[in-house]
């Protein structure tokens, strides 16, 4: 008898070990970033998220050399939650208006919007480049996909029109995440009146139709739907929020501002039919731009000049 009870305990320890690794690994998954931040990432790494392509390579650290060179303001504000939020400040002479740029999971400002950035800045636009929560400059332990980050949007919008004042037009833009973050904030309360259009470009639908995205399609794990159900279990206990809590396609169907949803069909991390999900959802006037050979994040560098001019073009029929 005592010898089946060792076993039985045995048996049972190991399991609790098998299910603690697991768990613990779910929550590395969702929330690496954590352990891997920094204000900004190594070039190396960007490298790879621009597909390996020295030429794209090049030409993003030159813009990041000139953004750096115009000495930014680092500006702080403070979340609803009690977090230090920064972000990249650039006051343009011209003031023809200022554009909000939100960026992805695991990425930071200058990475996704260095181009960009130069670019509304060569237009006469002020530029603010928040760091995302738990990201880089700004504080934070866990991210959240987009759910607790479209207040921290709404702030950020409200802080653009006290720095720069409302007679003048505000625009935004995400990229990935950031998309998410920028899709989900523009269903909620207190956006500041001069906020003019939306540009969403490779965002997702849902936190947790992403995360089993990823890890069936793109890491091609097994037991994904354990994964996510864990996952939200982690999410719920350790950031306090739920994977299903916040939905784009939701938030689409309340939006009143102007959409220009952007996608590249080449996307194997974020599905482009999330974007046209989000783009029928949509009841405020809306664009699609779809980018034929760019993969996920990159639509900007694959195609620059139609992206640029398309931005522009509904930036402007939406101006005052």
């Amino acid at each position: 008898m005592r010898k089946e009870i060792k076993i039985a305990l045995k048996v049972l320890i190991a399991l609790c070990l098998v299910v603690g690794m697991f768990f613990g690994a779910v929550y590395a998954f969702l929330f690496h970033p954590n352990f891997t931040r920094s204000p900004m990432h190594e070039e190396s790494e960007n490298l790879k998220y621009f597909d390996g392509n020295e030429e794209f390579h090049a030409r993003h650290i030159a813009d990041k050399e000139y953004l750096l060179s115009q000495n930014p303001q680092m500006h702080e504000i403070t979340s609803f939650d009690g977090l230090k939020l920064r972000a990249y400040v650039f006051n343009n002479k011209q003031n023809s208006g200022t554009v909000l740029l939100m960026h992805g999971f695991h990425s930071d400002p200058l990475r996704e919007f260095a181009t960009l950035a130069r670019f509304f800045l060569s237009c006469g636009y002020n530029v603010v480049l928040p760091f995302q929560r738990a990201h880089g400059e700004s504080e934070g332990r866990f991210l959240t996909f987009g759910t607790k980050e479209r207040f921290d949007c709404r702030d950020w919008l409200n802080e653009c029109a006290k720095i720069f004042s409302t007679d003048k037009p505000l625009y935004m833009e995400g990229i990935s995440m950031g998309c998410a973050t920028v899709l989900m904030a523009s269903a909620l309360d207190g956006l500041p009146q001069n906020l003019r259009a939306i540009v969403a470009d490779c965002g997702f639908t849902t936190p947790y139709d992403i995360i089993y995205t990823v890890a069936k399609d793109e890491k091609h794990l097994p037991l994904s739907s354990l994964i996510v159900w864990m996952g939200n279990v982690c999410t719920n206990i350790f950031a306090r929020f739920d994977l299903k809590e916040c939905s784009t396609i939701d938030a689409m169907k309340k939006n009143r501002i102007p959409v220009l949803f952007i996608h590249g069909l080449k996307d194997d991390y974020v599905p482009w039919t999330m974007t046209w999900n989000n783009y029928e959802a949509c009841k405020a006037e809306k664009e699609i731009f779809l980018v034929k050979d760019a993969k996920h994040a990159i639509c900007n560098i694959i195609d620059y000049e139609n992206y640029t001019s398309r931005v522009l073009e509904f930036f402007k029929k939406y101006d005052w």
